[in-house]
């Protein structure tokens, strides 16, 4: 390894803080008020999750940092609660997503229906051992899943917008096939 990141890279990780950004905008202003038998869907998990499955662990779990501490410090939990619990849950599930198959349909949902029961677990959990009261009350708990099916309906539009927003664009090539040199 030479050290040396070349542009497309850095395109790559512009695109995907723009992902994060916002995913995190949108949950504070638009998503914290949809509600659907209790549950709300978690639009910054939806973007971590995916940006780990195509990125790997590494990229998800800081990604899964910057989105949970946009989304805390925009008001919606104790300032670092949903980081440490995105950074968790990014990271498995970027390991998870270095098994699928670039092409896999469902696998990607059931990690992204995963992720975010682990997220309102373990935001739900945070707030108990913090003591946060407001935030750890039992309809809270009971919510956790019907949000996760939320994100899971939601990834199946959101997903491919963003593998295809992360998709690696390198150089093209035209290659001519001239046949035999004739003597």
């Amino acid at each position: 390894m030479t050290g040396v990141v070349g542009p497309g890279a850095v395109w790559l990780v512009l695109r995907a803080t723009v992902l994060v950004v916002v995913a995190a905008l949108l949950q504070v202003t638009v998503a914290a008020d949809l509600e659907v038998l209790d549950g709300r869907p978690d639009l910054v998990v939806i973007a971590v999750a995916s940006i780990a499955i195509l990125q790997g662990p590494s990229a998800g779990a800081v990604a899964g940092f910057a989105g949970g501490f946009l989304v805390d410090s925009l008001g919606l939990g104790v300032i670092g609660s949903t980081s440490l619990t995105l950074v968790a849950v990014a990271y498995g599930v970027g390991v998870f997503g270095e098994g699928l198959r670039r092409t896999a349909a469902v696998r990607p949902l059931l990690a992204i229906g995963a992720a975010s029961l682990a997220a309102g677990a373990g935001q739900l959990t945070l707030a108990l051992l913090v003591g946060s009261v407001p935030q750890a009350s039992p309809a809270l708990a009971l919510a956790i899943v019907p949000g996760a099916m939320l994100d899971v309906l939601l990834a199946i539009g959101l997903y491919p917008a963003v593998r295809l927003l992360l998709r690696r664009r390198g150089p093209r090539t035209v290659s001519l096939d001239l046949g035999a040199a004739r003597v």
